[in-house]
C-alpha cells in the first residue's frame, strides 16, 4: 500500500496522508458518529392554486409536540412562517400564508423543518398563486 493511500483512525481523530502530506481532522466515533435522530413529517397545501388575498393553509403531520417552523420561497423572495404552537397531541400542526397581489404566477416552495428533543425532520409542499389578470 502506498503512502498516499494510508488512512488511520483513532478515537476522536483521523489522520490521512495524501501524496506524502499529512492532514489531521477531527472525526466523531461510536454513537456520536451516528446521524441525528430523524422524525417523520408530511406537509400539504390545502390548495394548489390559491387566489390573490386568500389564505393558504399548510397542513403538517409529525411527532406530537414537535416544533414546526417553515420557509416559503418564491422567485427571489423567502419568508419565514412561525406557528403559534407546536404540533398537537395527534401530531398535527397548521401554518398560514396570506397571498398578496400576484402579478406573475410562480411556484412557492414550502419547506418545513420539524424538531423535537434533538430529532429533526424535513418535508416540503408547494402551491402556485394565480396571477391577477391585467
Amino acid at each position: 500500500m502506498s503512502v498516499g493511500a494510508v488512512a488511520r483512525r483513532s478515537i476522536g481523530a483521523a489522520v490521512v496522508v495524501t501524496a506524502g502530506v499529512p492532514f489531521a481532522g477531527v472525526t466523531t466515533t461510536g454513537a456520536a458518529a451516528a446521524a441525528a435522530p430523524r422524525i417523520s413529517c408530511t406537509a400539504r397545501a390545502n390548495t394548489s392554486r390559491p387566489l390573490t388575498y386568500t389564505i393558504v393553509t399548510i397542513d403538517i403531520s409529525t411527532k406530537p409536540g414537535a416544533k414546526v417552523p417553515a420557509t416559503v420561497a418564491s422567485g427571489k423572495s423567502t419568508i419565514s412562517l412561525q406557528p403559534t404552537s407546536p404540533a398537537n397531541s395527534s401530531g398535527k400542526a397548521w401554518l398560514y400564508e396570506k397571498i398578496s397581489a400576484v402579478t406573475r404566477s410562480m411556484v412557492a416552495l414550502v419547506t418545513v423543518r420539524v424538531s423535537s428533543h434533538g430529532a429533526i425532520g424535513l418535508c416540503r409542499t408547494h402551491f402556485t398563486p394565480v396571477a391577477l389578470s391585467g
